[in-house]
């Protein structure tokens, strides 16, 4: 913190925003791979399986008042009549009937069983941030981003000199699936692109932040990650000493900004060393950018932007699943190096 201090006092030269001048990186353009998957596309064909918290009705139909409604267990198990418990985590309804017709076997001759799917609680998806009603949702049936989107009862609007206006960054939105981004462009997919309207998978999580929020985020190899309030002619210097400065073994030549749409992002590479000593112009910020300090050099510049895009997903994604499961939740930060 004391070498990124001295830097902010020794360095004279004003700062100027990007792009910088010549001698000094620019910022440039670079797509990540933002090519959605055919797959992503495709109506998804699989039968629902249980799992533990799901709900159905078995029922013998030859024998009546046998309905009862039971949920499958901690350990997916259900239990009927008067059977041990039957496994059936895992299982399709058609699966799940066989296992229970085998286990009525003892106490009846040839068991006929029916079983169907009341409750829907083991497959979930997230939908958090700026729509109506954030929260988890139950994922019964095939659901696509935008049917999602609207089950939330849509963005989030603010009044505002006597119109209506939304307050969604449809620029900064994104899906995590298994901890990793998804190639969706929401500023596409709400002009009408429907290669962009996905369908949704049990755990995925989406992610719709306010346009209103002024911040920036410093990931990477700093001593302390964290999204920090942007504040007028904010600059690179003082963003990192407002995280304590760069942590052991950082690679200060390589530190980047990341600016604009997260599948279609700027990217600048800068050496800090130089603007903290003086020798370069600082370099002015804006809300939404992320700072990233890397620990070792990167590859290839596309490899570059994904990984501190991904960086900055599974920092909000983590940071507002947890707000939303409790009030008591601790935020984090996300430090990784460059592979």
């Amino acid at each position: 913190m004391l070498v990124v201090c001295s830097g902010c006092q020794t360095a004279k030269i004003k700062p100027k925003k990007l792009p910088l001048a010549r001698g000094v990186p620019t910022i440039a353009q670079t797509n990540i791979d933002n090519r959605v998957d055919p797959a992503l596309l495709a109506l998804p064909v699989d039968p629902y399986r249980l799992g533990p918290g799901d709900v159905i009705k078995v029922e013998m139909p030859p024998i009546s008042g046998s309905g009862e409604r039971t949920t499958v267990g901690p350990d997916g198990k259900v239990y009927y009549s008067i059977i041990a418990g039957v496994t059936v985590w895992g299982m399709t309804l058609s699966e799940a009937k066989a296992a229970m017709e085998k286990g009525l076997e003892a106490l009846y001759r040839r068991p006929v069983v029916s079983v169907t799917l009341v409750t829907v609680e083991s497959q979930r998806f997230w939908i958090l941030g700026r729509v109506k009603s954030p929260g988890s949702y139950p994922l019964a049936t095939p659901t696509t981003l935008l049917e999602a989107i609207a089950g939330a009862n849509g963005f989030e609007t603010t009044f505002s000199a006597g119109s209506t206006e939304e307050v969604a960054d449809v620029k900064h939105s994104f899906v995590v699936r298994d901890g990793n981004m998804l190639p969706v462009n929401f500023t596409q997919l709400f002009k009408g692109d429907m290669n962009q309207n996905i369908y949704l998978k049990a755990d995925d999580m989406v992610y719709i932040p306010s346009s209103s929020a002024n911040e920036i985020y410093c990931l990477g190899a700093v001593q302390a990650p964290s999204r920090i309030p942007y504040g007028e002619h904010m600059t690179l210097t003082a963003v990192l000493a407002k995280v304590h400065g760069p942590a052991e073994l950082s690679n200060m030549k390589q530190v980047a900004i990341l600016r604009g749409s997260l599948t279609s992002p700027e990217i600048a590479v800068i050496d800090a060393n130089k603007i903290l000593t003086g020798k370069e112009p600082d370099v002015m910020l804006e809300p939404h950018d992320i700072v990233y300090v890397p620990s070792s050099p990167y590859r290839t510049i596309e490899r570059y932007a994904k990984l501190i895009a991904d960086a900055f997903v599974r920092t909000v994604a983590a940071n507002s699943g947890g707000a939303a499961g409790s009030k008591y939740y601790q935020s984090i930060g996300v430090s990784q190096p460059v592979q």
